[in-house]
């Protein structure tokens, strides 16, 4: 037999510069610098090419493209989920994707021809046991809630690359290929009210594709509202907020166009359905919280829903994890929260961070029976605390004691995530033990990315929201609850942990003062560029480092900086200020501040 030595040196070129370039994907995939349809499509070219150029055997191609791309795909989806459950559903959906791949290359030399359909159900069948993959098809047959040809669209359309979208991707394929035929929209209805946290959970656990949730959060039970999160999990952004609106404002203008069906007929079509959403969520949440080390601790713990969606969660966490030293001191849930005492402003404010309806919690762990007292607000995205050496905690307290703890003990990611109006003692944190800082417009939707990154150790802002890397894309009052609570547990009041941080890296003087004001001083605020303050060389005695326009203005000191917003519901312009050279220096921040922005 003649030996083809050219034909060898050529085969060995191409593999390795294929096998050279996947690597080279799978990295800028890795660092998000590339999407994953991207990657999708090199994927596909990698298998024509190296089973039509390499293996004359379809078996030998087929187990080897199998075998290689489930690993690396599982070894993927292991990496961004430490939920197992969650791990093995994106797994198989990952499965059926090269299952469907590799049939392709068997449906369409004859997808034209009378015996396609004949073809098409042998080689589903056959991939299917020859990737031992029979399972994974009953599953997707039992489950068809990605058979939505609305769903798909949506996906098709979102960003490809967040890590809700990829799974999403996979199973859409998978379903598309197999069960064209069946399109139906899925809806699913719990039979009770439920955090806005679990809803992102549950898109990113793969068991929903967006969710839509009545709310008024934190704000006066009038000031109900509508909130829509896509598939990434987290809050949707401006401008599918924008789509929403206009298609919405369209309807308004035509309600004939609305199709309607009554409940009860979509429950008899499998329309609508119902569903467990609190067994999985408490159940992970157990692989972020030691549980353990809080009943271990025996710390006497009140904790208060604040009439929200969230009793029924504390109720499970401390059945579950078997806290006989927590206990939920007010169970009363009335839609019109008269119950909680009116805010600052005579007002049925239900936020946690605020001294007036938090005043139960607070006098309580004054009384000495509690040490620590923890409230989320109705839709449990907020949290607040208080502690018997500190009394109120303030959210940018707690959000510092929190980063601290998890760039110690639980380090996942290597960011610490920030709004512009919320502490820069987290900037001092992060530099001290080698963390980055990204400061991002006030909302949460702008740490939507670097979450299902897994780039934040911890995502805050100051108004009491916060999440962690390997969770929810959404704040998480539940999660941050319990977190603080393990800290107590482990480590000791929270007041105490915060003094010995501001020893280290200095004590910030802190305010926002909420100013009235009118449409007209708004648009000028907005209006504002940073070129507007070039000569602007110092204020209150220090010189001017940097000004940033991205979202109001905010202008950096050299020990302190102020934030100037209008808010985007209320006819108020909100004034940050934060100094670490004392309440006097802040007072002058403050004073001159407010001139500057009164011209």
């Amino acid at each position: 037999m003649q030996i083809d030595n050219d034909k060898i040196k050529k085969n060995t070129c191409l593999y390795f510069s294929l096998l050279g370039i996947y690597f080279l994907f799978m990295y800028y995939l890795s660092q998000g610098k590339i999407n994953i349809f991207s990657y999708e499509i090199f994927v596909a070219i990698l298998l024509i090419v190296l089973g039509q150029y390499f293996f004359r055997s379809k078996q030998m191609y087929w187990l080897v493209v199998g075998v290689f791309n489930i690993f690396v795909l599982s070894v993927l989806f292991l990496r961004d989920f430490q939920d197992i459950d969650i791990a093995r559903n994106n797994i198989a959906n990952s499965i059926g994707l090269v299952v469907c791949i590799s049939n392709l290359m068997v449906i369409l030399p004859n997808f034209f021809s009378h015996r396609w359909h004949r073809t098409f159900i042998a080689a589903i069948l056959w991939g299917s046991s020859f990737f031992g993959a029979s399972l994974f098809w009953l599953y997707y047959l039992s489950e068809s809630t990605w058979l939505s040809y609305e769903a798909l669209l949506a996906i098709m359309q979102t960003n490809f690359n967040e890590t809700s979208s990829y799974i999403q991707i996979h199973a859409c394929i998978s379903h598309l290929l197999l069960l064209l035929a069946l399109i139906s929209v899925i809806v699913i209805l719990p039979d009770m009210p439920v955090p806005t946290p679990v809803f992102s959970f549950e898109i990113l656990s793969g068991r929903a594709v967006a969710c839509l949730n009545g709310t008024a959060s934190h704000n006066p039970p009038q000031d109900m509202g509508l909130k829509y999160n896509p598939s990434n999990g987290g809050p949707a952004d401006a401008e599918l907020t924008g789509q929403i609106e206009k298609y919405a404002n369209e309807y308004l203008q035509n309600p004939a166009a609305i199709q309607t069906m009554p409940l009860e007929e979509a429950r008899q079509k499998g329309l609508v359905k119902s569903a467990d959403v609190l067994t999985p969520y408490v159940t992970a949440l157990g692989r972020i919280i030691d549980f353990k080390a809080i009943a271990k601790s025996g710390i006497k713990a009140a904790i208060h829903p604040l009439g929200g969606t969230s009793l029924p969660y504390y109720e499970a966490i401390k059945k579950q994890y078997h806290l006989d030293n927590m206990e939920i001191v007010d169970k009363t849930q009335d839609p019109t929260f008269s119950f909680i005492p009116l805010d600052h402003d005579g007002k049925i404010r239900m936020d946690p961070s605020s001294k007036y309806p938090m005043s139960p919690l607070i006098k309580l762990v004054e009384s000495g029976k509690y040490a620590f007292a923890g409230a989320s607000d109705p839709d449990a995205d907020r949290f607040g605390c208080a502690t018997q050496a500190g009394g109120l905690i303030s959210p940018n307290h707690a959000l510092c004691v929190m980063a601290d703890y998890l760039l110690k003990h639980r380090r996942e990611g290597n960011s610490i995530g920030r709004t512009l109006g919320t502490t820069a003692l987290l900037d001092r944190l992060a530099a001290a033990q080698g963390a980055k800082l990204d400061e991002v417009n006030v909302g949460f939707k702008y740490f939507v990315r670097g979450l299902a990154r897994r780039k934040y150790v911890i995502a805050g802002e100051e108004s009491a929201g916060m999440s962690v890397s390997g969770w929810t894309t959404e704040k998480d009052g539940i999660l941050a609850v319990c977190l603080l609570l393990e800290i107590m547990a482990k480590q000791g009041d929270i007041a105490h942990l915060y003094d010995g941080l501001t020893k280290l890296y200095g004590t910030p003087s802190y305010t926002r003062i909420d100013v009235p004001t009118d449409d007209e001083t708004k648009r000028k605020i907005k209006a504002l560029k940073k070129t507007d303050f070039a000569n602007l060389y110092t204020v209150a005695g220090e010189r001017v480092t940097q000004v940033r326009d991205t979202d109001g203005i905010k202008i950096y000191l050299q020990a302190s900086w102020f934030l100037v917003r209008p808010s985007g519901t209320e006819n108020i312009l909100k004034f940050y200020a934060e100094t670490f050279l004392g309440e006097d220096h802040l007072q002058r921040i403050v004073e001159e501040g407010q001139k500057l922005f009164s011209k």
